[in-house]
Order: C-alpha cells, then structure tokens, then sequence
C-alpha cells in the first residue's frame, strides 16, 4: 500500500518488496511497469511493476509472515505452458481469469491476472 512518503508509486513498490520479502531496492532492475486498474471492489489502484532480482535461490529467501505465507518461483516456461493453464469464471461474471499450475501453489486471482498481462503485453505472446 501506498505510504504518504513514497515519491512515486515505483517507490511504493520497491518498499513493498524490501518489506515483504526482504529484498532491498538496489537489488532491483526495474523492466517496466503496467497499466493501473481497480480491485474488484473498487477500493484501491493497483499499478503493477516488472522488475528483475537476478538469480536467487527462492528457498533462501527470508520473508515477512505476516505480509506474506510463501515464497517459489515459476520458469517463464511454465507460465507460458498451455497444459499448465486453467481459466474459471472471475464470480459470477462470463468473465475468465487463468489459473497457472505448476509450483508447490496454484497462481490465481490478482496475480494471475497481472501476470498473464505482463506475459502478453511486455513479451508480446
């Protein structure tokens, strides 16, 4: 979230990140962002940002619990993979959201959402 002393709201998430899975900012290359859009029920603006770590070892990374329940990483490969992609309504809506599959968790709602949105848009498949 948002803190009234970030500058930007790259910085908001660079301090999110330093937060919640303690990785610090310098740390970080930033690739690009997206564009901002609403949660579901309209409360807060979400503006998703790419960034790249380098190579880490996701067991070694120590996390905040009580921002965040479990750290793993997916290969673009999976994240591209059809087999390894399933789509469900979003609510009661005709409108259908990925479930990527693959890692010790399933990647679903706002997240799945922004990534296959990053994938499409910054890689352009």
């Amino acid at each position: 979230m948002e803190d009234p002393t970030d500058q930007s709201l790259l910085e908001t998430a660079l301090r999110e990140t330093e937060e919640e899975i303690f990785i610090p900012r310098s740390q970080v290359q930033v690739l690009g962002s997206q564009f901002s859009f609403p949660n579901h029920k309209d409360t807060i603006e979400i503006t998703p940002f790419l960034g790249y770590l380098g190579h880490i070892n996701p067991k070694q990374i120590t996390f905040n619990p009580d921002e965040v329940h479990q750290v793993f990483t997916l290969s673009f490969e999976q994240l591209s993979d059809p087999s390894l992609i399933t789509y469900k309504p979003f609510r009661e809506s005709n409108f259908k959201i990925p479930v990527f599959h693959g890692g010790p968790q399933e990647v679903w709602g706002i997240t799945a959402f922004i990534t296959q949105n990053m994938i499409k848009n910054i890689f352009r498949l």
